[in-house]
């Protein structure tokens, strides 16, 4: 089985990995991980004048940031994960990791946003509730 866990450096996410190793007896012995980041591009105005260079270190950075916490726990558990990080939108970056790494399961962390803010702001967890060809467990 393999699970991808989507993680963004919030404390949300963090709550999904907690449960990942909080539940990691109740999955297949054989289970493999993957962590997943998308990084919002940046407006292309911004990126053209910050240049490829600046721009490339900023995601890299903004990436490190959000693996970081998710990574930390994992390697203090003794978990092994590949890492799937790319620049887009969230959704839809996890949708195509969904496809890269045959992923069944994915686990995430939500805001827990709900009316009007969920509305205006969009949700990556609604998206993947509409999108994803594989179950997702929302954590909150």
């Amino acid at each position: 089985m393999k699970l991808l866990v989507a993680v963004d450096g919030s404390e949300h996410s963090d709550r999904a990995v907690d449960y990942v190793l909080d539940h990691w007896h109740r999955f297949d012995p054989d289970l493999q991980l993957v962590l997943c980041h998308g990084d919002p591009p940046l407006p292309p105005h911004v990126g053209n004048a910050l240049g490829s260079t600046a721009v490339g270190e900023y995601h890299a950075d903004n990436a490190a940031k959000a693996l970081q916490s998710a990574r930390s726990k994992l390697e203090s558990a003794g978990v092994r994960a590949e890492v799937h990080s790319s620049v887009g939108d969230p959704a839809e970056v996890i949708l195509g990791a969904i496809k890269k790494h045959a992923a069944d399961l994915v686990v995430m962390g939500t805001h827990g946003r709900s009316g009007l803010r969920k509305l205006l702001l969009g949700s990556v967890a609604s998206k993947l509730l509409a999108s994803s060809p594989v179950p997702v467990l929302v954590v909150r």
